[in-house]
C-alpha cells in the first residue's frame, strides 16, 4: 500500500521538482562524500579543470588556464581505484541518474523483481594528473599578464582557487535487483523489458546473471574532472566549524541530511529543508552565499598550504564535519 502511495505521490509531482530535488541530492552527495574522504571539492559543470589552473568557485570558470602561465612540465593522468559511494536504496538512481522512486516501483511490479543489496554511485574508472613540478611561483611566467596566478598562489589574491589536484573519472550510478523467491532470470528477455520501461539510451544499460539484475546508468557521458582540491585550507576554519557542529549535535545534524537523502514524498523535501535551514541558522553554521562558504574553507584567519604534513595535523573528523555541513547547505540553502 505504501509502496502504490509512493507511486501516485511521486506522479503529481512536476518533473522539474523532481528533477531540482534529485540534483540537490546528488550535490548534497558528493559534497560530503569527497570534503570527508578526499579533502576535495566537487565539480558539476566544467569537466575540463586541469591541475594548476585558477578557477572560479563554486562557478568553476577557468579563470586562467595551466596551459597559459604555468609550465609544471608533462603531466599523465594516472588510474586509481575506483572510487564507490553508498546510498540508500530508494534514493540511487534519482540522485545518479534522474531515475524516479515510481520508476523503480513500476520495475518492481512489472517484472517482480525487487530492489537488492544497497545501491552506489562510482567513479569508473577513476584517476588523478601527475604532473613533474608542483604549482609555485617559480614555475609562472614573467609575463605581465600572467601576475594573478603569482598572486593566488603566494596567497596575495585569496578570491580565486588555485588547483592542487584533480580527480577524473566517469560517474554511474548502479542498483542491483532480484527476482522474487531467488527464482532464476531469462537473461535475454529480462534485459529487453528492463531497457524497455528504463527507456532506450545509451547512458542505461542492463546487465542479467541468474536471478540478479543490475542497472547501470552514466551520468557523465565520458571521463572528466568531478572534483578538486585546493592549494590552501584554513586549518582554523575547520577546527571553528567543527566546534559549531559539535556544538549543535552531529548525530541531529547528520540524521537530518540523512532523511532528505532518502525517497521523500511531496512536499516532504521543501518542509524538511525549511527546517534545516532554521538548524543552520540558529547553530551559527549558515552560509548564504556558496562562493562564502568555500572561500571561508580556503582562508579565514589562517591559510595554510594544503600538503601532507597540513594534512596530517588536521583531524579526519574536521573534514567530516565540513563534508555534513556542505551537504547541509547543498539540501536546504543553495
Amino acid at each position: 500500500m505504501r509502496r502504490l502511495f509512493l507511486i501516485l505521490a511521486f506522479a503529481l509531482m512536476s518533473s522539474p521538482a523532481l528533477a531540482d530535488m534529485y540534483q540537490d541530492q546528488y550535490k548534497a552527495v558528493m559534497a560530503r562524500y569527497f570534503l570527508a574522504n578526499h579533502y576535495a571539492v566537487p565539480i558539476f559543470t566544467n569537466g575540463n579543470i586541469r591541475k594548476g589552473d585558477i578557477i572560479q568557485y563554486p562557478d568553476e570558470g577557468r579563470v586562467v588556464p595551466r596551459k597559459n602561465c604555468l609550465d609544471l612540465g608533462a603531466s599523465a593522468f594516472r588510474d586509481v581505484d575506483a572510487l564507490d559511494i553508498t546510498l540508500a536504496n530508494e534514493v540511487s538512481f534519482g540522485v545518479g541518474a534522474g531515475i524516479s522512486v515510481q520508476g523503480l516501483a513500476q520495475i518492481e511490479a512489472d517484472l517482480d523483481l525487487a530492489i537488492s543489496g544497497i545501491a552506489r554511485i562510482a567513479i569508473d574508472p577513476a584517476s588523478r594528473e601527475h604532473t613533474e613540478h608542483e604549482p609555485s611561483t617559480e614555475r609562472v611566467s614573467n609575463d605581465k599578464k600572467c601576475d594573478l596566478v603569482r598572486f593566488v598562489i603566494d596567497g596575495r589574491e585569496t578570491a580565486y582557487l588555485m588547483v592542487s589536484d584533480i580527480i577524473r573519472g566517469q560517474v554511474k550510478a548502479r542498483t542491483q535487483m532480484m527476482a522474487a523467491g531467488g527464482a532464476s532470470l531469462e537473461a535475454g528477455l529480462t534485459q529487453k523489458r528492463l531497457q524497455a520501461l528504463l527507456g532506450d539510451t545509451p547512458r542505461i544499460g542492463v546487465s542479467v546473471s541468474g536471478g540478479v539484475a543490475m542497472i547501470e546508468s552514466r551520468r557523465s557521458p565520458s571521463v572528466r574532472t568531478v572534483a578538486v582540491k585546493s592549494r590552501f585550507v584554513s586549518t582554523y576554519h575547520l577546527a571553528r566549524l567543527y566546534h559549531l557542529y559539535q556544538a549543535a549535535g552531529p548525530s541531529d545534524l547528520e540524521l537530518r541530511v540523512d532523511e532528505m537523502l532518502r525517497g521523500v514524498e511531496p512536499g516532504v523535501f521543501d518542509r524538511l529543508a525549511a527546517d534545516l535551514n532554521d538548524f543552520l541558522q540558529k547553530h551559527e553554521l549558515i552560509e548564504r552565499d556558496k562562493a562564502q562558504f568555500y572561500n571561508k574553507m580556503r582562508y579565514l584567519e589562517t591559510r595554510d598550504v594544503l600538503d601532507e604534513k597540513t594534512l596530517a595535523n588536521i583531524p579526519p573528523e574536521h573534514w567530516r564535519a565540513l563534508g555534513v555541513i556542505a551537504a547541509a547547505h547543498e539540501l536546504s540553502v543553495w
